[in-house]
């Protein structure tokens, strides 16, 4: 018995410092373990859904649509100009007024010689219209030849028969042989004068003849009024012809002075629209050639804003659309709606520029000017629901990409994610979460995935 507890004490000798340093060993590995394991405090947010509207918005600046440089269309001395800078004008109104001697003899000419044209086409037809009355008058003459002609035949039938009676009486011894002399030579004396007579009448009736009707292009007509009418034509042609060529010379003369009348109309410069005298280069008195600038006039009540978008936004964005334009110190904002989407990007920030024409009767309401400060929002379509995290739950963010710590469990679980439009103090997030999943608030740089952390009210 004794022997046995001599051989238990000697065991417990040389066990107990093998399992002194082996409890010491476990103790430091807990307390190693303990340390890492240390509770992390953090603050949590979750992911939120909401209603988005579907818009693009941005910042910008008013810029007036139509400016108009009024330059001088001729050479001339300023005698009248609008006299102050940012003076009201209205469409019409005379802005600037140049004289030019030259230009007024001009027109005087012009005139005079306008006058003297009418006055050869007054003429001209006066002696188409005293030629018409001595063609008709030739013609009716004409026409009483041709009827003494035909009388002068029959008596010259008459007479023949007689001469054969006394032909057969001068043979039966009735008359003397003077008597049928005298009466033979008076019968050929006759047929003499109706052939000078046909003669006669046939060289006067030269350019009024049916041959001569056709060969200047009128048609034979059987009427008798309008056959007349015809060879009144023909008979007066020539005085047509100076007719014609004295409206002619009279048009001429009045577009020369239509011509160096708009050339002293354009002396008196006015302005083509409604707006406000932006600048003015010369003074009165001064002398100025044609083309050199005068004044600048801007249309206010024309008004855009223009704001530079991303290209994913431009693609959707067409022209009509509807938008709002805040200006700064304004209640309310302006109505607009797009105009133009640039078809090219710029160079550097690769973006769109989008232009917006603001409304014309929200432009006079509230008197607004070209530079005011501008922030737009086009809308795009209906509303849209997104998951949105506050920007303070993001660890890191780099373009469009951003890491957030993900809390389940206690436990701190990293996460790239995928951001869209910021929102004010938010981020709306496009892959990478899901709603209503906790995040840290703020998280500090000592964090990392795997700690353990506590929540903090």
């Amino acid at each position: 018995m004794k022997k046995s507890h001599a051989m238990l004490f000697i065991l417990l000798i040389f066990i107990i410092p093998l399992v002194i340093p082996g409890c010491s060993k476990a103790e430091a590995e807990t307390a190693n373990s303990n340390l890492s394991e240390q509770m992390h405090a953090v603050r949590v947010c979750q992911v939120r859904e909401l209603s988005i509207p579907d818009e693009i918005s941005g910042f910008g600046s008013l810029s007036f649509l139509k400016k108009v440089d009024i330059t001088s269309p001729q050479e001339g001395t300023i005698t009248q100009l609008l006299r102050k800078e940012g003076s009201p004008v209205v469409r019409g109104t005379v802005v600037a007024v140049l004289e030019n001697p030259q230009i007024t003899l001009a027109v005087r000419r012009a005139q005079n010689a306008r006058d003297q044209a009418a006055a050869a086409l007054t003429l001209a037809r006066s002696k188409l219209l005293e030629g018409s009355f001595q063609a008709e008058a030739r013609i009716l003459e004409l026409g009483k030849n041709e009827a003494e002609l035909a009388q002068a035949k029959k008596e010259y039938k008459e007479q023949e028969r007689k001469l054969a009676d006394q032909e057969a009486l001068f043979k039966a011894g009735g008359i003397t042989e003077e008597a049928i002399r005298s009466a033979r030579f008076a019968l050929e004396s006759m047929a003499e004068r109706i052939r000078l007579q046909e003669q006669d009448l046939a060289i006067r009736w030269v350019g009024l003849r049916v041959q001569d009707l056709q060969a200047a292009g009128f048609s034979i007509r059987d009427n008798p009024a309008d056959l007349l009418k015809d060879r009144i034509k023909l008979a007066t042609i020539t005085l047509q012809a100076e007719v014609e060529a004295a409206e002619a010379q009279l048009a001429a003369a009045n577009r020369e002075l239509e011509s160096a009348q708009l050339a002293e109309q354009e002396l008196t410069l006015k302005s083509p629209l409604s707006g406000i005298l932006a600048g003015r280069n010369v003074e009165i008195g001064e002398r100025v050639k044609g083309d050199d600038k005068l004044l600048t006039i801007i249309d206010t009540r024309s008004l855009y804003a223009s704001i530079p978008v991303r290209e994913l936004d431009a693609q959707r964005i067409i022209g009509g659309m509807k938008a709002s334009v805040q200006i700064d110190g304004m209640a309310a904002p302006c109505k607009a709606q797009v105009d133009l989407v640039s078809p090219m990007a710029d160079n550097q920030s690769f973006t769109f520029q989008v232009r917006l024409l603001l409304d014309e009767r929200d432009v006079q309401r509230m008197n607004l000017k070209p530079g005011m400060f501008a922030r737009v929002v086009i809308r795009l379509g209906s509303d849209r629901r997104a998951l949105v995290i506050p920007e303070s739950a993001l660890a890191e963010k780099r373009g469009d990409t951003g890491r957030v710590f993900i809390v389940q469990q206690n436990r701190l679980f990293g996460k790239t994610i995928r951001l869209g439009k910021s929102m004010g103090q938010d981020w709306e997030v496009l892959e990478g979460l899901d709603k209503n999943q906790v995040l840290v608030d703020r998280p500090e740089s000592t964090l990392e995935e795997g700690s353990r952390v506590e929540i903090s009210r």
